[in-house]
């Protein structure tokens, strides 16, 4: 059996990151491949739960990095390693780079929390590609249409951050095993 394989989806709020994750496992099933899609936060009981509290209450970037991890460590323990080990894909709808831009970025968590942080709860789970969504901020509020609830308040030019910053996006993001990472934009 072919081992499994753990493609990543990142991108700003209504960039299209859970829609490309429902095409691409649609389009892999197709083909006889066995896809799981999980969310981060989320994609378990405490995940979900964490979810909630990192996405409506107010708390430190740092308390939301920590809070973030511990969500990482439930689902790739629970649900991510047993279906790679039985040779299942799972694509995830964010990631790591998530976390650099939203709370070290545009929350001002340090840089080496960030870094040990995402290190420590990637479980030293190999990624076989990465997607990182990037688009205007009008196409953004487009999409979103009258629903501002994704934006959490942030102002237009911290928007802007996470739509347009490649540096945000993509030159912070290390993999924990060290690969070169593939990225399609």
């Amino acid at each position: 059996m072919q081992g499994g394989k753990f493609i990543t989806i990142d991108g700003a709020n209504g960039a299209g990151k859970t829609t490309l994750a429902m095409n691409l496992a649609a389009k892999l099933q197709d083909m006889g491949i066995e896809v799981i899609v999980i969310r981060e936060p989320g994609g378990t009981e405490i995940g979900e739960e964490i979810r909630e509290l990192v996405q409506w209450k107010r708390s430190s970037p740092e308390s939301q990095a920590l809070l973030c991890a511990a969500a990482r460590i439930e689902v790739l323990s629970q649900v991510v390693k047993p279906a790679l080990a039985e040779g299942k894909w799972v694509i995830a709808d964010r990631f790591t780079p998530s976390t650099w831009v939203y709370q070290h970025y545009l929350g001002g968590a340090g840089y080496v929390l960030i870094n040990v942080l995402n290190r420590m709860s990637s479980l030293e789970i190999t990624i076989d590609m990465s997607f990182v969504l990037h688009c205007s901020l009008e196409t953004l509020r487009e999409c979103m249409g009258d629903d501002k609830r994704g934006y959490r308040g942030m102002p237009d030019e911290d928007l802007q951050t996470v739509c347009d910053s490649d540096e945000a996006w993509v030159n912070r993001y290390q993999d924990p095993s060290g690969r070169e990472q593939k990225y399609l934009f």
